[in-house]
């Protein structure tokens, strides 16, 4: 009866999740002609290679199959990694020499949906080197100078000759270096420049090859007034995020249950059947796993008792139980027959001696 009712419960999860991923809420998966990686980079919704397949806000190019391109402002800049909210990219002549006391830099513009990150580091190294930067704020300008052989960071991209970094203010569109001439060129020309480091201490083990990261956001206003436009890009079962130094918002299936990139013409927020991994879920291994929409259940097998979870009160077989009180019947019943037996033999026995 029990498995009957648990096959019953699986049946109408079932259809439930048919009817559902039927409404088209999340489910908006991206055709298999969409482009998917570029070399070793993965492109995620909203960005695209291929027309259709995402927005034309983020539209990037793919070199020979494995470079990954982003063009702002008639600016290329080799893209090293896609997140949700971020990517990093790699801008060639983001160095200013101080040699010849260049300049440098990098211009996204208002009308992108990106801005330099606040987890970027303005960094000058070589022997008595000076460099400073400037932003879109005229009021955000940073500089530092470098003493000979000395690292003033314990960054791991400061070369030995004398390194000094300073934080660069998040949400900026332009970012403009200068590198001063160094007090003495005989041991080399120093260089001032930007690095987001954890590029530098993963995969790109090279200043020259590290890039910066660039934060990224649907644009169309906050979370609050997007929710109520039609273009909203969000899931149903997704989370609005803000990004307010883009501005604008990201979509993410951060809900327990879900997985996805979040967004409706994405892979959007699928259901994780947390059934079909026994480290997915907390059923006894004496219950029955019933997933649903963002969650599972879990059941005690017939014949058991409790919650059904192992951190719960489990699963108690009551057949136990029901043989300790056979076996006590038995035992009983056995004593009750012995003196019963006892009793009759002794009255024979008194009838039999009484005869004689």
């Amino acid at each position: 009866m029990c498995h009957q009712i648990h096959g019953l419960v699986t049946l109408v999860a079932v259809e439930l999740t048919v009817i559902y991923l039927a409404s088209g809420l999340p489910q908006s998966l991206l055709s298999p002609e969409c482009q998917q990686t570029c070399g070793d980079v993965g492109i995620p919704y909203p960005f695209e290679i291929t027309a259709g397949c995402g927005l034309p806000e983020y539209v990037l190019n793919c070199t020979s199959g494995s470079t990954l391109s982003l063009t702002i402002n008639s600016t290329q800049m080799e893209v090293l990694e896609i997140s949700a909210g971020a990517l990093i990219v790699h801008v060639q002549g983001l160095k200013a020499n101080s040699c010849a006391d260049a300049v440098g830099g990098v211009s996204i513009g208002s009308s992108a949906p990106y801005a330099i990150s606040g987890g970027n580091r303005f960094y000058v190294t070589g022997c008595n080197a000076s460099g400073s930067f400037t932003t879109d704020y005229a009021e955000e300008v940073g500089s530092c100078h470098t003493i000979c052989y000395l690292n003033q960071s314990s960054s791991p991209f400061c070369e030995a000759s004398g390194c000094c970094t300073v934080n660069i203010p998040s949400g900026s569109r332009r970012l403009s270096l200068q590198s001063q001439a160094s007090a003495n060129s005989a041991v080399g020309c120093g260089y001032a420049s930007v690095i987001y480091p954890p590029s530098y201490n993963a995969t790109h083990q090279s200043v020259t090859k590290g890039g910066i990261q660039l934060l990224w956001a649907i644009t169309g206003g906050t979370c609050a007034d997007a929710t109520t436009l039609p273009g909203y890009a969000c899931s149903a079962s997704a989370t609005c995020v803000d990004v307010e130094d883009v501005p604008g918002y990201i979509c993410e299936c951060n809900k327990h249950g879900y997985a996805g990139d979040g967004y409706f013409h994405g892979s959007g927020c699928l259901d994780i059947n947390e059934c079909a991994e026994l480290a997915a879920n907390r059923c006894s291994p004496d219950a029955d796993c019933i997933n649903t929409l963002g969650s599972y259940t879990c059941h005690c097998l017939e014949g058991f008792n409790g919650d059904g979870y192992v951190d719960g009160s489990g699963c108690v077989a009551r057949k136990a139980k029901f043989s300790q009180t056979i076996l006590l019947g038995c035992l009983a019943a056995a004593a009750f027959l012995i003196s019963i037996g006892s009793a009759i033999f002794w009255r024979l026995r008194t009838n039999h001696l009484e005869a004689k």
